[in-house]
């Protein structure tokens, strides 16, 4: 008998789903680096080991092919995150690096609550993207 699983493992995983759903609508189905649509993913620029508080943080999602992202994760190569920001620019830049101090005050997250507002904010905006058929990323 396969077990259920639990209320916060149910809730990461819609909040998963959420994720690429939004990243793909707001960033494009190609790779960021070398323009491939390949098993394309959800690559956080400031990883989730050093702020689980920026997961569901549009600012944070870049999508990226498996080779890219293999090559950046597993060869250290930091040409990705450097053509990433030669193309998202220094404003973009600033304003991830607010949301991260701001993140990194944070206690209380990836809890079933903290899961339940952000799924209501990717809702929220894949709502509005719906709406106007597109958003602009400020």
């Amino acid at each position: 008998m396969a077990r259920t699983k639990s209320k916060k493992s149910q809730l990461k995983d819609k909040a998963e789903h959420l994720m690429y759903e939004l990243a793909f609508k707001l960033y494009g189905s190609k790779c960021e680096n070398c323009n491939g649509s390949w098993r394309l993913v959800v690559h956080h620029f400031i990883p989730r080991r050093l702020c689980k508080a920026l997961t569901y943080e549009l600012f944070n999602w870049i999508i990226l092919c498996a080779n890219c992202h293999f090559a950046h994760h597993t060869k250290s190569n930091p040409q990705i995150h450097i053509k990433i920001l030669e193309k998202r620019g220094k404003k973009w830049l600033k304003k991830l690096n607010k949301l991260y101090e701001k993140a990194k005050k944070l206690t209380s997250y990836y809890g079933v609550d903290w899961l339940e507002k952000q799924i209501n904010k990717m809702q929220e905006l894949n709502e509005r993207i719906s709406k106007k058929g597109n958003f602009q990323i400020n």
